[in-house]
């Protein structure tokens, strides 16, 4: 009989449809989700107002960029010491000193300073927000970058500290 599906070619043409369906799903690009950083505000512990600050001389202060994910809610802190080479010079201890965390101008531009903490932040993109605060800490102390989840090692469930984690 031509033409006529006996239950052995059924059997294969479901098989052979569930494969090519299984193929397709596989070959076919997935949506890739892109975040994008974006510098919410500044904010300095050491001065009141940055937008007004006037410094005379070499100085150094500590920026906290507020960094989150662009178009969406929540921000976390990115430190930076902002300073002039000479104020660094004046500070340094011994012949070498790294210099993780620090910005380096010739002379206070709020302005400026926006300008380029927010290109900066805009330039990164990363599939999950940590790939982005990783890249963010690249310029400053992302304040979970030494973040260790807690974990109960006391074995009984409490959620009190034994002496040995004090």
């Amino acid at each position: 009989m031509t033409g006529s599906r006996t239950p052995a070619r059924q059997k294969v043409r479901q098989a052979v449809t569930h494969v090519t369906e299984k193929r397709t799903l596989k070959e076919s690009p997935l949506e890739k989700i892109e975040i994008l950083a974006d510098l919410k505000r500044l904010h300095s512990p050491d001065v009141d107002y940055l937008e007004q600050f006037s410094p005379n001389g070499p100085f150094g202060i500590l920026v906290q960029a507020m960094v989150g994910p662009a178009g969406g809610e929540g921000e976390e802190s990115f430190d930076i010491v902002v300073c002039t080479p000479e104020w660094f010079a004046q500070k340094m201890t011994s012949a070498v000193v790294p210099g993780r965390h620090f910005l380096f101008v010739r002379s206070y531009n709020y302005d400026a300073l926006v300008s380029y903490l927010r290109e900066y932040c805009n330039s990164l993109r990363g599939s999950s927000w940590r790939s982005i605060a990783e890249k963010v800490g690249r310029i400053g102390k992302w304040e979970f970058e030494d973040y260790v989840p807690w974990t109960d090692k006391s074995g009984d469930g409490s959620d009190e500290a034994s002496q040995n984690d004090l």
